[in-house]
């Protein structure tokens, strides 16, 4: 059952119990106030007669006599609209004497259960009557059944029920068309968003919520899904890329290892020609390795990690992060300038080693030889600031927006096949984030890239010598950074 059919159908059953509820409260109520004229009118017709039964000794009725029976009487007479059968009782519960119309249909006392003086439903024949019991005034024992037809009030009663049956029926049709018109323009947003939902269920994810006329509620709802679908599109895409180009880059050093294996498996060759062709196959596996490992490092920073996260000193991560570049320093003759404040930040040493690591091995790589890669650490307020800053050519303007995508690399990095899958920086820019912080791109004041990590800081500076250990450290890193070019 829709949303629609389901709101229909409750406002009409709520209209139904409680219209149903009131009308027959109305029903009773207007059957007792109809009953309780003539209840009075029959109870002091039944009095009057009483006291006229004690003066006639206790045997006769005045009711169903006309004068010229007894020219001696109070001139009492038969009012048909108040009172139509009468009875009296004798002490034995035994009819003394009854109006003419009863005839052989006189009830007996026994089957009164009300109490005296209280007006009772009871029949005569076929026809339904209302009466009460009095007692005769110096006739101890004796009763006086007066009695009057119910079909003038039965006939009242029917028609107001029928009108109030009528009205009820009419009033149920009119909620339920009226519900279903309000219902249907207030759900007529949601079943337009449950269309939608199931488009994209089915895997449509062009399809978009229109703006909802007349639903200002719906209308944050309606924004809020279309966003969601947007970034699921987004997602979507991104994975497809991730996929299309993690294909691409295996494909090529596994393209080389299998040509290489299979060229040397053709012939005989010379031990050199062997040797050249097992360096051959150990590049391209080096290649399949590093594009392993970063995809790896980007599937465990989506997931979860077991490592903790401690407050670590920044000098000592930066310390091992900079040795595991040490050889392609000394390789293309860079020079480091080391700039790090002795700080502590709270974060996962493996994560923040992998960082500042891509950071380096980016600016050593981008880096003419013998020039120089400066790095600075430092704390800005709250947060902890480390830039990098090569001396390469730097990164044009076209390609700054894209230069922390997955797999993106310059153009003439592609033209040059320079090694890399170009996750390194899309890698230093998550653990970034996932640290609170983020990566940003400026541009170094010796022309090339500088690259500003901002961390959040979890401690104070450590204490006035900071700035010594710094100048000291500055030194010490010179002195061995230029020793290798000397």
């Amino acid at each position: 059952m829709t949303l629609h059919a389901r709101l229909v159908t409750a406002v009409t059953v709520l209209s139904i119990v409680l219209l149903g509820v009131a009308l027959t409260v109305v029903w009773f109520s207007v059957g007792a106030a109809q009953r309780e004229q003539p209840d009075a009118n029959l109870r002091a017709a039944a009095i009057e007669e009483a006291h006229e039964v004690a003066l006639r000794g206790g045997h006769t009725l005045t009711f169903g006599r006309s004068d010229d029976d007894d020219d001696d009487d109070d001139g009492a007479a038969e009012d048909p609209t108040i009172a139509k059968y009468a009875v009296i009782y004798g002490p034995d519960g035994i009819p003394r004497a009854w109006t003419p119309n009863l005839n052989d249909q006189v009830p007996p006392l026994a089957s009164f259960r009300a109490p005296k003086g209280t007006c009772f439903d009871f029949r005569i024949g076929s026809e339904q009557a209302r009466g009460i019991l009095v007692g005769v005034p110096r006739h101890a024992g004796s009763r006086l059944l007066v009695g009057a037809s119910r079909a003038d009030l039965d006939r009242e009663i029917a028609f107001l029920g029928r009108a109030l049956l009528t009205a009820f029926a009419a009033v149920v049709v009119f909620t339920a068309l009226f519900a279903a018109q309000i219902v249907r323009r207030f759900t007529h947003g949601y079943e337009a968003i449950a269309t939608v939902t199931r488009r994209v269920a089915e895997g449509d994810l062009s399809a978009r919520v229109e703006t909802i006329v007349g639903s200002a509620d719906l209308d944050v709802l309606q924004i809020d899904i279309n966003r969601m679908i947007t970034q699921l599109d987004s997602l979507f895409g991104s994975q497809r890329r991730f996929v299309a180009h993690a294909a691409h880059e295996l494909r090529s050093p596994l393209t080389r290892l299998y040509g290489e294996l299979s060229l040397a498996l053709r012939r005989t060759r010379t031990p050199e020609e062997y040797r050249f062709t097992i360096e051959q196959a150990l590049d391209a596996t080096r290649r399949l390795k590093v594009l392993a490992e970063d995809l790896l490092e980007l599937a465990r920073l989506d997931g979860q990690t077991d490592e903790p996260w401690r407050d670590l000193s920044l000098t000592e991560v930066m310390d091992s992060a900079v040795s595991s570049v040490a050889d392609d320093l000394r390789q293309k003759q860079i020079t480091l300038d080391l700039r790090v404040a002795d700080v502590e930040v709270r974060t996962r040493r493996t994560d923040l080693e992998r960082m500042l690591r891509n950071l380096l091995e980016n600016a050593v790589r981008h880096s003419p030889r013998g020039e120089k890669v400066t790095v600075n650490a430092s704390t800005s307020g709250s947060a902890v600031v480390v830039s990098v800053a090569d001396s390469g050519p730097g990164v044009a303007l076209a390609d700054r927006p894209r230069v922390f995508d997955a797999f993106w690399r310059g153009a003439d990095q592609q033209a040059s096949g320079a090694p890399g899958a170009g996750l390194g920086l899309a890698i230093a820019r998550q653990i970034a984030r996932a640290h609170g912080g983020d990566i940003d791109l400026l541009e170094s004041p010796s022309g090339g890239a500088l690259f500003r990590i901002t961390l959040p800081r979890v401690r104070p500076a450590a204490s006035p010598k900071a700035s010594e250990t710094e100048v000291s450290r500055n030194r010490a890193s010179a002195a061995t950074r230029q020793t290798p070019h000397e």
